[in-house]
């Protein structure tokens, strides 16, 4: 009929996501994992001028 009206009734996928992702931890938890298995590097600097390591986030968290 109308295709290009059609893509506003489709429901984009990560608003389904979003709210299971919250309850799982969020980013923080997200970023624990990704450290946890070496796939992130954590002595980059952050918005906060530390590094990941010194981040309130996720320092003893692990």
């Amino acid at each position: 009929m109308y295709p290009d009206w059609l893509m506003f009734y489709r429901t984009d996928q990560s608003v389904t996501l979003l709210p299971k992702l919250y309850a799982a931890g969020g980013v923080p938890e997200v970023m624990l994992h990704l450290r946890s298995l070496g796939l992130i590097n954590t002595d980059v600097l952050t918005a906060t001028g530390q590094t990941l390591d010194e981040n309130p986030l996720l320092v003893g968290r692990f």
